[in-house]
């Protein structure tokens, strides 16, 4: 079983092509892919947690993709 931290990419299966994590799971995948995969489907594809952002790099605060009609709503009572 592929834990995304292999060589290739779980999705694709090819070499790594602009690495990107899922938060809140950490597991990596392509840009590509996972933003491919998190626009029909909001749960990480290796362990199904909700995706609530796709970083696609560590250097700035700013490199990530926010998904917020994934996340989890609040219900009021």
């Amino acid at each position: 079983m592929a834990t995304g931290t292999d060589s290739n990419c779980p999705i694709c299966q090819e070499t790594w092509d602009d690495m990107a994590s899922a938060l809140p799971c950490r597991h990596q995948f392509c840009l590509g892919c996972i933003l491919r995969w998190a626009t029909t489907n909001p749960s990480c594809p290796l362990c199904r947690t909700l995706i609530e952002t796709v970083r696609f790099s560590e250097r700035g605060e700013q490199d990530y993709v926010q998904f917020p009609h994934f996340q989890r709503k609040e219900s009021v009572c």
